[in-house]
């Protein structure tokens, strides 16, 4: 951190990251691929609006993002605060009370759901179709992250003791859907 207050940090990376700045329990998000340069330039005085408005989200109206991710960055964080966020926590209470087919069930919906009211959202704000794509392979990678979890629930199960669900010999057709390159 220099005197002014500027900080650097270089990330190796091998593909693109998703990823926040924490400072204390306020997070900015950012968005960066190998081989670039992002500069984020943080508002002091929208850091003590969060701190004053702690009881919901604030919208860091005055974070400005700088080099060629620059715009990808400006619209993660306008579709942030535009949009709801899945309840994640319901969603891995729900994970450890029922069966891989019944969670399956639960999830499927909920995640289409999110991905049709972030449609709407991109036709609305406008949102560039590579940002667009970056967010629905989000949310189709977070689909698959919470149902290959499934897994090790499964093994913490049968190490309380409990009898380990029956995974469907189906129950992993979703990765057919899911990009992985």
């Amino acid at each position: 951190i220099h005197p002014n207050g500027r900080c650097e940090a270089n990330l190796p990376m091998a593909h693109p990251i998703s990823s926040n700045i924490s400072l204390g329990e306020t997070h900015s998000p950012f968005y960066i691929e190998p081989e670039q340069t992002l500069a984020i330039v943080l508002d002091w005085d929208d850091y003590l609006k969060a701190d004053r408005y702690r009881d919901r989200e604030y919208e860091f109206v005055s974070t400005q993002y700088i080099g060629p991710a620059a715009c990808i960055n400006q619209e993660l964080m306008q579709l942030r605060f535009k949009s709801t966020d899945l309840p994640r926590r319901e969603i891995y209470q729900k994970m450890s009370e029922v069966s891989p087919a019944e969670f399956m069930a639960y999830l499927t919906p909920l995640t289409e759901e999110y991905a049709a009211a972030m449609e709407k959202l991109f036709n609305e704000e406008n949102i560039s179709a590579y940002t667009q794509r970056l967010v629905k392979n989000s949310i189709k990678l977070f689909y698959a992250q919470l149902l290959l979890d499934i897994e090790n629930d499964n093994k913490y199960r049968e190490y309380q003791g409990k009898e380990p669900y029956e995974i469907p010999s189906n129950y992993f057709d979703f990765l057919h859907d899911t990009p992985l390159d």
